[in-house]
């Protein structure tokens, strides 16, 4: 096979063609990885949520049997069912932490496709400045010792007087600049350091992807019964993992959910209605209905996020709750998978009291 030519580093600043092809390398396949990310957060997030309300199922059913063989009956099999039971649930912690480990990995990931997307921004704005620099910077250099070795030969040679013609000297030698490349590894290592020097509650504890999963682990295991441990806690001091809002109000109204001495209303304030497919804003603990939002958003002549005095950047809406004044997005919101689950065992809940209450009124 054909070998390159040894590598050289540059001799001249970069031209604007050189300076387009550095900004060309942001494209696609960054985004790509970010969406791939997406979807893989996404399909960890619900197999975690998956096999736990799986576990939380059966040792409901375990707990139902209990009764039944403290009793003293149906327990030819207990020992058999409990012993299962165990295993069964360390089989679900341990598939469980793989996948949060899992998740770090795919944050990780993300982190470093937006760490090479913004690192050769970067390059591109401050390569061909610090380059032209350092050839400037050559020039000089190289002027000054050509006028040092001229006052050192006037008395033994007749010499020519002034610079060498043009950017080459008469010995051939070239300046030697900075690689374009090592200038962005440099740059890359440097912002990674920083990543990996921070602990993990500073990478994950607030990265929505991984509070999502939290949020859906615990709710699958525990739902209602037991408050989320507060993210500061979620790592120990050495940085291991540690073992395993809407209205505030005081009065609960039907149209509420008690939820960690929190009312989580279940009406969209645009709507107030219902709801049935709840987004929920990252930037406050407001929550609407999918539509409704968008909507409102596709309609506004607002922008956020540009630069310059064209219109630029995405859709914005102040948020529709009163007394709240941040703007949103499309991309500020999210699908709340936790309050989609809190208002499917509300509604069970209130099935099942429906139920109970006709038993008592034929009995």
């Amino acid at each position: 096979a054909d070998q390159l030519p040894a590598y050289k580093k540059p001799t001249h600043p970069l031209t604007p063609r050189a300076q387009d092809q550095i900004r060309a390398l942001n494209g696609r396949p960054i985004e790509q990885i970010r969406e791939h990310a997406k979807k893989a957060e996404k399909r960890i997030t619900d197999v975690a949520g998956s096999i736990n309300d799986k576990l939380h199922e059966h040792e409901e059913n375990i707990a139902k049997r209990q009764k039944r063989w403290d009793k003293g009956l149906d327990t030819e099999n207990r020992a058999n069912e409990e012993a299962w039971s165990i295993k069964f649930r360390g089989k679900v912690e341990d598939i469980t932490d793989q996948l949060e480990e899992a998740m770090r990995g795919i944050i990780d990931t993300t982190v470093a496709a937006e760490r090479m997307e913004d690192s050769l921004k970067w390059l591109h704005q401050n390569a061909p400045g610090r380059l032209e620099q350092e050839y400037r910077t050559h020039l000089s250099q190289r002027e000054l010792s050509q006028s040092q070795n001229r006052r050192d030969t006037q008395g033994t040679a007749a010499i020519s007087d002034g610079p060498t013609p043009g950017p080459t000297p008469l010995d051939g030698s070239r300046p030697v600049l900075t690689g374009v490349g090592e200038i962005f590894q440099d740059r890359l290592a440097r912002k990674k350091d920083e990543y990996t020097s921070m602990s993990l509650g500073g990478r994950y504890a607030h990265n929505n992807a991984y509070v999502n999963f939290k949020r859906l682990v615990h709710d699958a295991k525990y739902g209602d019964e037991r408050p989320q441990p507060r993210p500061e806690t979620w790592f120990t001091e050495t940085g291991s993992p540690a073992p395993g809002v809407t209205q505030r109000g005081d009065d609960d109204g039907e149209d509420d959910i008690v939820v960690d001495r929190t009312n989580i209303s279940t009406r969209c304030p645009i709507t107030f209605q219902k709801f049935k497919e709840p987004f929920t804003s990252n930037k406050c603990p407001h929550t609407f209905e999918k539509t409704a939002i968008l909507e409102m958003i596709r309609r506004s002549h607002v922008r956020a996020g540009g630069t310059g005095n064209r219109p630029s950047g995405n859709r914005a809406v102040e948020c529709p709750v009163t007394g709240c004044s941040q703007m949103l997005t499309a991309d500020d919101l999210y699908h709340d998978a936790i309050l989609n689950r809190k208002l499917a065992r509300m509604q069970r809940a209130e099935q099942q009291a429906a139920e109970d209450s006709g038993d008592d009124e034929n009995e």
